[in-house]
C-alpha cells in the first residue's frame, strides 16, 4: 500500500461541539491522497463517540485514557504521520475548500519551503475578520522575528525522516518556539489565499491560559533566542515592554514608547552589523512598528521623518510588509 502524500493530523481534546465540523471539512477537500489521523487526549465528553460515527478508511483513530496535553498529542501524531507532508488542524478550526491541493502543489514547486501557512478568517463570537500577512518568506522572517504570523492550523510541514518534534516546555506556544527554530533561513512561506477559518478563544479564556501556561515567561525566552540570532541580548525591562508593545498588551507611557523605539533602532544597527535577516525586509518591518509607535504617541512624528530620511528604501519595502485585517 503506498503512502499518502499528506497527513493532516487533528489533536482533539473535548471538542464536541467543533469536531464534527473539523472533520468534514478535510474529508470534503478536493484533495483526495491523504490520512487523518485523530488523537483523542483523553476527552471527557462525546468526542470519541462523534469521531467514530466516521465510516471512512482514511481516518485512523488514536485514544489516550488520561490528558496528556497538546505538545505530547501533537509529538504523538507526528512520530505515526506517514505522508510527505504534515497538514495541522486543530479540532475547532476549518479547512476550506482548496487548502490542501494549494498548499500540496506550491511546496511542491517550492522545494527550499519548510513550513507554509495560508491568510486566515480569525471567528470569535461577537465577528469574523479576514488576516492577510506578507507572503514574501524574508519579510515573513523578519516578522517572525517580533511575533508569531502563522496559524497552526493553516501550516503544511514537510515531514522529514528525522521528526521533528515540539518542545513541551512551551505548551501554548510550541508552535512559535517551533517556527523559530527556522529564524532566518527563508523556509518560511504564507499562501496568499484564505483556506483556513480559525476559532479564536473568548477572552476570558485565554487569560486563564496565559496565567496557567505562563504565557509571559515563555514568550520571553523565545524572544530572547530570536534576539541572540543578532548577538544582542536585551536586559528583561526591555524584553517586557517589547513583548507588552507587539502584543497590544497594555497601554504605554510616552518614555515607555520612546525606549522601544531606541529598541527597534538597535535590532535595525546588530541587523546590518551581522547581516542575520534580510536587510530590507528587516527595515520594513522595523518601519511598521515605528508607525505603531507614532501612532500611540505623535511626539514622535519629528523622529519618524528623520527616520523616513536615513532609510528611505524601507519606506518602499514597508508596503510590502503590512499586514492586512479585513472585517
Amino acid at each position: 500500500m503506498t503512502s499518502p502524500e499528506v497527513s493532516v493530523l487533528i489533536p482533539a481534546f473535548n471538542a464536541e461541539e467543533t469536531i464534527s465540523a473539523s472533520i468534514w471539512s478535510v474529508l470534503n477537500q478536493s484533495f483526495q491522497n491523504l490520512e487523518l489521523l485523530v488523537y483523542l487526549d483523553g476527552c471527557t465528553d462525546q468526542t470519541e463517540n462523534i469521531v467514530r460515527t466516521f465510516d471512512d478508511k482514511r481516518i485512523q483513530i488514536f485514544s489516550a485514557d488520561m490528558n496528556n496535553g497538546i505538545v505530547f498529542s501533537r509529538n504523538f501524531l507526528i512520530q505515526k504521520a506517514k505522508g510527505k507532508y504534515i497538514a495541522w488542524q486543530d479540532a475547532d478550526d476549518i479547512s476550506l475548500a482548496g487548502r490542501l491541493a494549494a498548499q500540496y502543489e506550491f511546496m511542491e514547486v517550492h522545494p527550499h519551503l519548510t513550513i507554509l501557512g495560508t491568510w486566515v478568517q480569525v471567528r470569535n463570537s461577537r465577528k469574523v475578520k479576514t488576516v492577510k500577512w506578507p507572503t514574501d518568506p524574508a519579510i515573513l522572517d523578519a516578522w517572525l522575528f517580533f511575533r508569531n504570523p502563522l496559524v497552526q492550523s493553516s501550516t503544511m510541514v514537510r515531514n522529514y525522516p528525522d521528526k521533528p518534534v515540539y518542545n513541551a516546555e512551551f505548551e501554548y506556544l510550541e508552535d512559535y518556539k517551533f517556527y523559530s527554530e527556522y529564524l532566518g533561513e527563508g523556509r518560511i512561506g504564507i499562501y496568499p489565499e484564505v483556506l483556513c477559518s480559525y476559532l479564536e478563544d473568548d477572552e476570558n479564556s485565554r487569560i486563564s491560559k496565559y496565567l496557567k501556561y505562563d504565557f509571559v515567561g515563555k514568550l520571553e525566552n523565545i524572544m530572547r533566542g530570536n534576539f541572540e540570532k543578532l548577538d544582542w541580548l536585551p536586559g528583561k525591562n526591555e524584553l517586557s515592554l517589547m513583548r507588552d508593545f507587539l502584543r497590544n498588551s497594555a497601554v504605554l507611557k510616552p518614555a515607555e514608547l520612546k525606549l522601544i523605539w531606541k529598541f527597534l533602532l538597535i535590532s535595525l544597527r546588530h541587523n546590518k552589523k551581522i547581516n542575520a535577516f534580510d536587510r530590507n525586509a528587516f527595515e520594513a518591518v522595523i518601519y511598521i512598528h515605528i508607525f505603531r509607535l507614532i501612532r500611540k504617541n505623535p511626539a514622535l512624528i519629528p523622529w519618524g521623518i528623520a527616520f523616513v530620511f536615513k532609510h528611505p528604501l524601507g519606506f518602499f519595502y514597508a508596503r510590502k510588509a503590512r499586514v492586512l485585517y479585513k472585517n
